[in-house]
C-alpha cells in the first residue's frame, strides 16, 4: 500500500482518549524518575557529586524564594482582580458589540490582546509580568470592555507596583 517513506499517524482520537491520556501522564512521571534515578548514580561520582550537593542547596533557596513570590503574586492577582472585575472578557467582541449597537463605528472597535478576566487569565499575565513578558496594550482604557481610563491607571499602578515587588526585588534577593 505505502511506497517510499510512509508513515502512519496515530489516530488523534484515540490519543485524546481519556484512558491513553492518564496513560501519557503516568509514562511521563515515570520517564522523569528514571532520569533522577540516573542523576541519583550520578552524586557518587567524585565529579558530580559536590555539584549535585551545591544545587540541592540552591533548590531549597529557591524554594523559600518561590514562597516570598507566590505570597506577593497572589495579593496582586486579588488586587488585579478587583481592579478588573471580569471587564476584559472573551466573550464581548466588537461583532457583538455592533449587534448590540448599529450605530457603533466599527474602526474604533478594540479587542483586547489577552483576556484577565479572571484568575486563571490573571495569574496567567502575573506570571508573564514577572518574567517581563507582559502585554502593556491590556492595560489601556477600553471603551469595549466599559474600562475607563482612571481605571487603566490604577490597574498600571498596581503592575508597576507587582513589576518592583515581584520582580525587582524578589529577583535581586534570589
Amino acid at each position: 500500500l505505502c511506497e517510499g517513506s510512509c508513515q502512519l499517524r496515530t489516530d488523534p482520537e484515540k490519543r485524546n482518549d481519556r484512558y491513553t491520556m492518564l496513560y501519557m501522564f503516568f509514562w511521563s512521571i515515570q520517564i522523569i524518575i528514571l532520569w533522577i534515578r540516573i542523576v541519583g548514580l550520578l552524586q557518587r561520582t567524585e565529579i558530580m557529586g559536590p555539584l549535585l550537593r551545591m544545587m540541592i542547596y540552591v533548590a531549597k533557596d529557591i524554594f523559600s524564594f518561590l514562597i516570598l513570590t507566590l505570597a506577593i503574586t497572589i495579593g496582586f492577582l486579588f488586587a488585579i482582580h478587583y481592579i478588573v472585575g471580569g471587564d476584559i472578557d472573551r466573550d464581548v467582541t466588537c461583532d457583538v458589540l455592533i449587534e448590540e449597537h448599529p450605530l457603533y463605528e466599527n474602526d474604533d472597535c478594540e479587542e483586547a490582546s489577552e483576556y484577565i478576566n479572571s484568575m486563571r487569565g490573571i495569574s496567567i499575565y502575573l506570571f508573564q509580568t514577572l518574567l517581563g513578558q507582559q502585554d502593556w496594550e491590556v492595560l489601556d482604557e477600553n471603551d469595549l470592555y466599559g474600562f475607563s481610563r482612571g481605571r487603566a491607571q490604577l490597574l498600571s499602578t498596581v503592575l508597576m507596583c507587582y513589576i518592583i515587588l515581584g520582580t525587582i526585588l524578589s529577583l535581586n534577593m534570589l
